[in-house]
């Protein structure tokens, strides 16, 4: 999809339907009249909107209202020339998506559940072909007020939403729900296999309602089981993904403590009675044990590594499916340096509540 040249009231009409616009339309003057401010928001008026939050990703100011400031080191044209201040800030206030007195009150994300339903149509409508993607999970900065918002340690964005996202192993998001607790949304089908691995399930159906693909899914430690690889394969689905060693199915594979005592680059592996899975636990830097439905263990390749003991890099043994893992895992996270570099001014927090 082409989308160079284009204005952000192009941008937005690409990724939005006139009904979903339409929708938005209807519910935020009704929310205006509840509130007594009976100025009607236009279609028009929405789009522009919309427009300037795009504009915002990549051409910041310092405080929003200096878009429409006189002066000429920070005036925006584009932006004044579509909406005054004051309408703007009160399409701000009033934007929704839905009739606030008929929400699902088990879904604390209801007020955006038809606008995220609508990008994820649209993501799945316009993502290139790929046959490796990955699940990780993704962090939109917040540190106001609500009940969803998540502190990570460890992670560079700490506090915020966080949300499940599938991608290819470009960057490209596919899909995304975000995470609310005990509330979250997960098929009845998966409930039984615990929440990491439901969340991998629930992007399989996705990835196949598009069609049947040699597709191929990465994940960590946090989702990875040996029941979802054995269900993704009866899906025609292969998957790669650390693994806890508690997770392992009772695999007859040396304990961590005894791997320790090898030397550096020691591996073992074990596969299931058909040969569909195997398990495979290395001696890296740490012990790092690795589930697959697909990759293959022999032969290993051979990585370097800096050894504290000699002073100097060492050549030591890697299975093969560690490397196929390392080239592919990594797609929520460069699509997450994507949207950092483009991230818009006006947050979600600031819809009208």
């Amino acid at each position: 999809m082409a989308v160079t040249n284009r204005t952000p009231y192009e941008l937005f009409s690409l990724f939005f339907d006139d009904d979903v616009v339409n929708s938005i339309v209807t519910y935020s003057n009704i929310y205006s009249a509840q509130k007594n401010r009976h100025t009607e928001i236009t279609i028009s008026e929405i789009k522009k909107f919309f427009g300037i939050l795009l504009l915002s990703g990549y051409n910041h100011v310092s405080r929003r209202r200096m878009y429409w400031e006189t002066v000429s080191d920070t005036h925006n044209k584009l932006v004044s020339s579509a909406l005054s201040r004051d309408r703007f800030e009160f399409i701000l206030s009033h934007l929704h998506c839905c009739d606030n007195n008929i929400l699902d009150k088990k879904d604390k994300y209801a007020k955006v559940r038809p606008l995220f339903n609508q990008l994820n149509d649209k993501f799945l409508e316009f993502v290139p072909h790929s046959e490796n993607h990955s699940v990780d999970e993704s962090m939109v900065p917040y540190f106001g007020r609500h009940s969803c918002k998540q502190f990570i340690k460890g992670k560079p964005i700490r506090y915020g939403y966080k949300f499940w996202v599938g991608s290819t192993d470009k960057g490209y998001m596919t899909w995304f729900e975000p995470y609310q607790g005990a509330n979250s949304v997960i098929s009845d089908n998966y409930k039984h296999f615990g929440l990491g691995p439901s969340v991998v399930l629930t992007y399989a159906d996705v990835l196949l309602s598009s069609g049947v693909f040699p597709y191929h899914i990465f994940f960590d430690n946090f989702f990875t089981t040996v029941p979802l690889l054995d269900l993704l394969s009866e899906k025609g689905i292969r998957g790669t993904g650390t693994v806890r060693e508690n997770r392992m199915s009772k695999c007859p594979l040396e304990t961590k403590t005894m791997v320790k005592k090898r030397k550096r680059g020691y591996f073992e592996y074990k596969s299931t009675e058909d040969h569909r899975i195997v398990v495979t636990t290395w001696n890296d830097n740490n012990i790092v044990n690795m589930a697959s439905n697909a990759e293959k263990v022999i032969p290993p390749k051979k990585v370097q590594r800096y050894s504290q003991k000699e002073k100097k890099k060492i050549s030591i043994d890697q299975p093969a499916l560690f490397s196929v893992y390392n080239a592919h895992m990594g797609g929520v996270d460069r699509g997450d340096q994507n949207i950092s570099l483009y991230r818009r001014e006006v947050h979600l927090s600031e819809f009208g509540q």
